[in-house]
């Protein structure tokens, strides 16, 4: 990295951010899945019109208004209980997944200062391409994160 022009502290913070962002949204995920499977497990959530039991928070859609505000209840009672504040019906993986679209759209904006030959309109067409400018920026960065921890 002898050569290369050392990034702004600005920009080094924004990838600082994701890699955060990124950790956190890991470290909860395995905590909010097995609430989830708890919930799921410990009451039987039958579908109303076929008697199919759910097993996956993915397929809760499926449950009628009554079971599904005593799942949400439920689950609201172990968010709490396991130190998450969040508000009844939402999941505290929105706030993970937010907090990371966040920090990777101030990750984009600051590294307009590279001057790299891109398009900032086409890469925020979609999110295969907002995550393959990302990975690029963020290993680029790296070095420079790092340099920062020590």
């Amino acid at each position: 990295m002898e050569n290369v022009k050392r990034p702004s502290d600005t920009l080094i913070k924004c990838a600082t951010n994701v890699f955060l962002a990124m950790a956190y949204r890991e470290s909860i995920l395995a905590i909010v899945t097995d609430l989830q499977q708890q919930v799921l497990q410990e009451r039987a959530f039958n579908v109303t019109d076929s008697g199919q039991r759910i097993h996956q928070d993915n397929l809760t859609f499926m449950l009628d208004d009554n079971e599904f505000n005593i799942y949400l209840s439920n689950l609201h009672q172990r968010y709490l209980a396991a130190g998450f504040q969040v508000a009844f019906g939402e999941c505290p993986l929105d706030g993970a997944h937010f907090l990371l679209r966040q920090t990777r759209k101030k990750l984009i904006d600051a590294s307009k200062e590279l001057n790299l030959p891109h398009d900032i309109q086409l890469i925020n067409r979609s999110e295969k391409f907002i995550s393959a400018y990302v990975e690029i920026l963020l290993r680029f960065l790296v070095p420079f994160v790092n340099a920062t921890l020590k």
